[in-house]
C-alpha cells in the first residue's frame, strides 16, 4: 500500500474547496401550495358563520373589505401572520402578526390591498396568511357587501 502525503496548506485548500462545493449543492424544498379560503359576502339580512380548519399556509382574494374570523380552540396561544410583500424606500414592510389566545375568537382586518395583496405572479390580488399552529384552529373569510 502506498501512502499519499499532501502538504498541510494543500490539504486545507482541498477541505475549503469541498466545503464550498457542498454548500453549493444545498437543496431547497419547493414551497407548499397555499389553500385558498372562500370569501363570503356579509349581507344585510345576515350571514351564517362558516369556517374551515386552518392550514399552515392559506390565501384569500382581497379587495380591501375582507375580514378574517379566527377561532382558536387550541390549548395555547397561536399566531396568524399576514404577509406584506411590498417595500417602501427599499425597506421591507413588516408583516402583521396577530396573537390569538387559547379558547378565544378574533376578527382580523380589513387588509389594505396596497400593503397586503401579492403584487406579482399568479397570486396577484391575494393575501397570504400563515398560522404557526393549526390544531383546533378554524378560519373564515368575510367581505362587506356593497349593497
Amino acid at each position: 500500500m502506498k501512502r499519499c502525503l499532501i502538504p498541510a496548506a494543500a490539504g486545507l485548500m482541498l477541505v475549503a474547496l469541498l466545503m464550498v462545493g457542498l454548500s453549493a449543492l444545498r437543496v431547497e424544498a419547493a414551497p407548499l401550495a397555499r389553500t385558498t379560503a372562500t370569501v363570503r359576502e356579509i349581507e344585510k339580512t345576515g350571514t351564517a358563520l362558516t369556517y374551515t380548519s386552518a392550514i399552515s399556509q392559506m390565501q384569500f382574494s382581497n379587495d380591501g373589505t375582507v375580514f378574517l374570523y379566527i377561532n382558536n380552540a387550541y390549548t395555547g396561544t397561536i399566531t396568524m401572520t399576514a404577509e406584506t410583500p411590498g417595500t417602501v424606500g427599499g425597506l421591507a414592510i413588516a408583516d402583521l402578526e396577530v396573537a390569538i389566545a387559547s379558547e378565544t375568537e378574533k376578527f382580523v382586518g380589513p387588509f389594505r390591498p396596497s400593503l397586503f395583496n401579492q403584487i406579482s405572479g399568479g397570486a396577484q390580488g391575494y393575501v397570504y396568511i400563515d398560522f404557526d399552529t393549526v390544531t383546533s384552529v378554524t378560519v373564515g373569510a368575510y367581505r362587506l357587501s356593497n349593497d
